[in-house]
């Protein structure tokens, strides 16, 4: 090097190891720092051929929110301390290379979760965490809590497709005392951002049982803003008689940095329709459901020294006009069940960042509503029914729900423990209290062990509490759920393997279920006395690429449950109706050159039993399921072929809706960038 190459490099300082040590010396040195030495969490996510969810790190930086210095390390979930627990995130490039049409997808095969789905390529589905129910989970999008206060069968509705999905964030076991009522068994955190340049994205598909569809999506980057827009759509005539559907999205979301702080609005429109067949009772299998979402959000933020303060504004509007009968109605059906629910709400957090703690604190002012021909106390003023002729919406209820919450976290060398607490006050159910301490100690720098203990609780949906029809009716009377959750286990994270071992007990008080006594005919809503549930969850993701040819990594999920049933004489519609174990794999691997395999294989074995068309009791059956899907990917383009259960297995997740046999499909994508 010349000795005008070298004086500049006198300004250089090479910084070669990590420690606890401040990095604000970096700034008052007036020096620019070059780090020599990349984590090698962020190498193992950084690579191409890395197809798995990855867990968070056990080696983490403390210290990623400084201003003083901007680490890049394995992806981090930003919505939840992944210090002392355990968060898995799953990457745009993950997402992209497996076989999935859809979010459930995505989730089922890289997520140590149970999926029940009612139908394919995204038509509904719910979720489940750790033997729990589908109302026990918390959906957000960017943050905001977009859950569904009439019922969960409607959280996956959100109008994004998965081009539009930079990453997602779980978290298994209850998170209320951050996020609020809801996150009883989970969360997730669903994240949205625009392209990193000036794209366009276009793709397109299309397959057996007449599916096509596609979308395009445009990112526009300046200075000191981003912005995305896009637009899909996807449709098919179904795998079998009244499975047909048509899912389209319309999204949008724009990011500003300026002086005053920075500002992130997104918006999104869905409308989806299909045929229920058998969905929701076996005795209707003529089932018809068209929902319609609106979401939006208008967030502010500013950091400063040590400091963030976020403030934001959301609105959900969801439309659900359900058809017992599509068409042939019977005698005695008067017309079909329409429903609007509207969610608005604010949140106000505060952050303190320093070298060895971080504390926040807020609040949040939520109200629900819901206006319907089914939900809901009478009201005074009936309200026309949009797109309908001559029916009003003549019931509905509306609650307002204010939370507090705080959280405390320490750092030490090897030692990190943060606890906090969440006062929710509910106008229809009063106050009450989510808590819970959470601790981590590092063994070896790769291997951490943790421990916690959290309170969480659920308030009754809409449906809970009014639902009735001619197989059930709701309860008025409905407390609110809660549970303790103990849970425990081992992380880790070397080179090639990264996982956690964890066990886990909740003790559940008044849990809430569909049951039916011995003498009764209808399923009605009820609050256990308590329901125990211990599960053991192991997550294995091995990055084999450069010490085996071709194979670029491998996963494995396992996770078991024991659900404890209360003592008496009566049917269990959900809390018991849960998934015993649930085997998964993951296996990616190069063929030639760009061509490239990803393989999924499942076993489950459900609990539970249902009743099928012909009200006979039956069990679900334990059922292996494999995915395939064969790519061919460049810097600028993507072709590839996918087969969704390959070998034709037939299988139920839920009541007794048959789920689709082998699905084979094929599609491109093509990505135009500019300066």
């Amino acid at each position: 090097m010349n000795r005008k190459g070298n004086r500049a490099n006198r300004n250089i300082r090479y910084f070669h190891k990590w420690s606890n040590k401040g990095y604000s010396i970096f700034s008052s040195m007036k020096v620019a720092v070059k780090i020599c030495v990349i984590p090698l969490t962020y190498s193992l996510v950084a690579s191409p051929s890395v197809a798995v969810a990855q867990n968070d790190t056990v080696s983490i930086s403390k210290h990623l929110d400084l201003n003083e210095v901007v680490i890049e390390t394995k992806v981090k979930a930003e919505a939840y301390s992944e210090l002392t627990r355990v968060v898995s995130v799953v990457t745009q490039q993950e997402i992209q290379q497996i076989s999935a049409s859809s979010l459930q997808d995505v989730l089922e095969k890289l997520i140590n979760v149970d999926i029940r789905q009612r139908g394919g390529q995204g038509v509904q589905a719910d979720i489940n965490f750790r033997g729990g129910s589908f109302d026990q989970v918390l959906v957000l999008l960017n943050g905001v809590n977009i859950t569904d206060p009439q019922t969960g069968h409607h959280n996956l509705n959100i109008p994004i497709d998965l081009n539009s999905i930079q990453r997602i964030e779980v978290l298994q076991g209850p998170g209320a005392r951050v996020y609020g009522p809801g996150a009883f068994s989970g969360a997730i955190n669903i994240i949205t951002k625009p392209d990193p340049e000036n794209s366009i994205k276009v793709s397109s598909k299309a397959g057996e049982y007449g599916l096509y569809g596609g979308s395009i999506q445009s990112s526009i980057k300046s200075k000191n803003s981003s912005e995305v827009l896009s637009l899909s759509h996807n449709q098919s005539d179904g795998y079998m008689n009244n499975t047909d559907f048509k899912i389209t999205n319309l999204f949008f979301q724009k990011n500003v940095n300026s002086k005053v702080g920075d500002f992130s609005l997104f918006a999104g429109y869905q409308l989806k329709s299909f045929g229920a067949t058998t969905f929701y009772s076996p005795n209707y299998p003529n089932q018809f459901e068209n929902t319609k979402t609106l979401v939006s959000s208008l967030e502010y933020e500013k950091k400063w020294n040590q400091h963030k303060l976020v403030v934001n504004g959301y609105l959900r509007k969801h439309w659900d006009r359900f058809e017992l009968f599509r068409s042939n109605p019977a005698a005695w059906y008067v017309h079909h069940n329409y429903h609007l629910s509207t969610v608005t709400g604010s949140k106000i957090s505060y952050q303190l960042l320093t070298q060895t703690s971080k504390t926040q604190v807020g609040v949040e002012f939520r109200n629900e509503n819901i206006i319907s021909n089914k939900l809901g106390d009478t009201l005074s003023s009936p309200t026309k029914i949009e797109g309908s002729e001559g029916l009003f919406y003549i019931k509905g209820d509306n609650r307002f729900i204010t939370s507090y919450f705080a959280d405390q976290a320490f750092y030490f060398d090897r030692f990190s423990i943060s606890g906090g607490f969440s006062y929710s006050y509910c106008s229809n159910f009063k106050g009450n209290w989510s808590y819970g301490i959470d601790a981590a100690y590092s063994l070896l720098d790769n291997v951490k062990i943790y421990s916690a203990i959290n309170r969480s609780f659920r308030n009754p949906t809409f449906t809970d509490l009014y639902y009735e029809g001619p197989s059930n009716i709701g309860n008025r009377a409905l407390k609110p759920e809660s549970a303790i959750t103990y849970e425990g286990g081992v992380k880790l994270d070397y080179k090639h393997l990264s996982g956690n071992v964890g066990y886990f007990h909740r003790d559940g008080k008044d849990i809430i279920d569909w049951i039916m006594l011995p003498t009764e005919t209808k399923w009605t809503t009820k609050n256990f006395t308590s329901l125990n549930t211990d599960g053991v969850e192991i997550s294995l993701v091995s990055n084999l690429k450069g010490l085996i040819p071709i194979v670029n990594s491998v996963s494995a999920n396992y996770s078991r449950y024991w659900v404890e049933k209360q003592k008496g004489d009566f049917d269990s519609y959900y809390a018991l109706d849960n998934i015993k174990h649930n085997l998964k794999f993951g296996l990616n691997h190069q063929i030639i050159s760009k061509l490239a395999a990803s393989w999924n294989v499942a076993w489950q074995e459900r609990a539970g039993e249902y009743k099928d068309v012909g009200n006979v009791v039956k069990s679900y059956k334990p059922h292996w399921l494999i995915d395939l899907k064969i790519s061919w990917t460049s810097s600028k383009y993507s072709i590839y072929v996918d087969g969704s259960n390959i070998f034709d297995k037939k299988y139920i997740d839920t009541g007794n809706v048959l789920q689709p046999g082998r699905w084979i499909s094929a599609g491109f994508s093509y990505k135009l960038g500019w300066e």
